[in-house]
Parts: structure tokens; sequence; C-alpha cells
């Protein structure tokens, strides 16, 4: 039998979460999960969902993990909304981030 893990929940910073990274996490340690992952939505669209602020995200997650050391593995992704018409800006916006650059 495999580890229980989610590896596509939403926090704040999405605009479909509705809870904080801290509360996941708590909530998945109760239910016994080993990893949670999440995957924040960015969206290049004009009526889209928007940017993430990458920082300030990457900042909570690391906090999490840091209180929830060897009871919880917290993966960070970004749930990309894909439009060709936008591949030029959806490039640049990977190529900025931290875990691209190098």
């Amino acid at each position: 039998m495999g580890r229980p893990v989610d590896y596509h929940v939403h926090s704040l910073h999405s605009i479909d979460g509705e809870s904080s990274i801290g509360e996941m996490c708590r909530q998945a340690v109760k239910l016994g999960l080993v990893e949670i992952g999440f995957c924040e939505h960015v969206d290049f669209t004009p009526s889209g969902l928007g940017l993430i602020d990458y920082e300030r995200y990457s900042e909570e997650l690391d906090r999490a993990q840091s209180q929830h050391g060897g009871r919880l593995k917290i993966r960070k992704g970004i749930e990309v909304d894909y439009d060709r018409l936008y591949q030029g800006k959806i490039e640049e916006y990977r190529l900025s981030l931290p875990c691209f650059s190098g």
C-alpha cells in the first residue's frame, strides 16, 4: 500500500484557495498525509487569475516545512494556465523563478 499524499492543493495564494498553507499542513498531518504539494495558479490572460507573489509563497512554505519537519514533506509547485498567445510571457516568467535561474 502506498503512502498517503496529495500533490494538488491550493492555498490562499490562489484565487480558489480557502486556507493558509499552515492550516492546510496542520490538516494534512491530522489526516496522516506524509507529503503535500501546493500548486498555486499563475495566469497571464487579462481576465485570468493573475500572478502569485512567489517570494511570499516560498517564505510561507519554508515556515510550514520548518514547523512540520519530519512529519510532513511539503512540495512547491505552480499551475500555469496555458494559452499559446502568452507563450512568451509564460517563458519569461518561468525563467525569472529562482529554481530555473543559473
